[in-house]
């Protein structure tokens, strides 16, 4: 559990407006906006993660498929 604190929550969030929880760039925290524009970007998520948001290596995936 402290991995994943470390990940997501950290100072890097409010410091850097370019860091990112994943290699990929698919995963952020996004910048404070109004209820719907929090939504959008929910929505815009992909429906399935990937392993990486989870620090894994995308080989999870075939083990979780």
């Amino acid at each position: 559990m402290s991995v994943v604190l470390k990940i997501f929550f950290c100072k890097e969030i409010f410091e850097d407006d370019d860091y990112k929880f994943s290699p990929s760039g698919i995963y952020y925290a996004p910048k404070h906006t109004e209820y719907d524009g929090y939504i959008d970007f929910i929505k815009g998520l992909p429906t399935f993660a990937d392993p990486e948001i989870f620090g894994f290596h995308p080989n999870a995936a075939i083990t979780k498929n």
